[in-house]
């Protein structure tokens, strides 16, 4: 799997890779930087078939899992958030406090 300087990846091309890179993630492999997807590609091109396969495999489960998803549900999946999103959340709902009930 090469990819060309001026060839123009799909959005469905860009889920793909975004699926594969979660799923390299997991076994310690970092893509982080601006050449996300060229660097997604190359590693994954670097693999032996027999990874490639399974990798493919899997993509295409999470893939259809995301779709079916969206037909039951009549939305994706919302993705995942950053930590200060998460903690932003946090410190605001921790400020809010309600008034004392009175028995």
């Amino acid at each position: 799997m090469t990819i060309k300087k001026q060839q123009i990846i799909s959005d469905r091309g860009k889920g793909r890779l975004k699926i594969a890179a979660n799923l390299l993630r997991s076994e310690g492999m970092n893509f982080d930087g601006e050449n996300f997807y060229d660097a997604v590609i190359k590693n994954i091109s670097e693999l032996d078939e027999k990874r490639k396969s399974e990798i493919k495999s899997m993509v295409d489960w999470v893939e259809e899992y995301e779709v079916t998803d969206k037909e039951l549900y009549g939305v994706a999946l919302a993705p995942a958030r950053s930590k200060k999103q998460k903690t932003a959340g946090k410190k605001r709902s921790s400020t809010k406090r309600f008034p004392a009930q009175k028995l």
